[in-house]
C-alpha cells in the first residue's frame, strides 16, 4: 500500500512539473518581433526616439527615414561582404555609416538631445562589449 501511494505521489509530481515547464513564455528578440522588415525596425527605433525626446510626428518621420537609410546601407554592406572585402574595411565602412546617421540626426535633434543620444549609444556599445567578453570567458 505504501509503495502504491509513493508511486502515485511521484507520478503526480512528475505530471505537475512537466505542466509548469510547458507553460513558460518564450522570449523573443526584437528581430523576431519585427522580422527582417527594415521599415518596421526603423519605425520602432524612431518611436523610441520620439518617446525619449518628445519629438513631433514630423521629426519622428524624418528620424525614421534616417534610420531606414542607415539599415539599407548596412544591409548593402553585408551583401558586399562576400566580395573579398577584409574585416578592417568593413569596420571602417560601418563606422562611416553610423557617423553619417548621427550627423543626419543632428539636423533633427537639438544639440542637447543629440549629446544625450550619443551618450546612450556609447553606453550601449560598452555594455555590448562587456557582454561579448563575458561570453568569451564562459566558452
Amino acid at each position: 500500500m505504501k509503495k502504491i501511494l509513493s508511486f502515485l505521489a511521484i507520478g503526480i509530481m512528475m505530471l505537475s512539473t512537466s505542466t509548469i515547464f510547458a507553460q513558460r513564455p518564450v522570449k523573443t528578440s526584437a528581430k523576431q518581433k519585427c522580422g527582417n522588415n527594415l521599415e518596421q525596425v526603423a519605425q520602432r527605433k524612431a518611436d523610441n526616439l520620439q518617446k525619449e525626446f518628445n519629438l513631433s510626428n514630423q521629426k519622428t518621420e524624418e528620424a525614421k527615414s534616417v534610420f531606414l537609410k542607415e539599415y539599407e546601407s548596412l544591409k548593402a554592406l553585408r551583401t558586399e561582404k562576400g566580395a573579398n572585402v577584409n574585416a578592417e574595411d568593413m569596420r571602417v565602412k560601418r563606422e562611416s555609416i553610423k557617423n553619417q546617421t548621427i550627423e543626419d540626426l543632428g539636423n533633427i535633434l537639438t544639440p542637447e538631445q543629440l549629446k544625450k543620444y550619443k551618450t546612450q549609444i556609447k553606453s550601449r556599445s560598452k555594455m555590448t562589449k562587456k557582454n561579448a567578453v563575458k561570453k568569451i570567458k564562459t566558452i
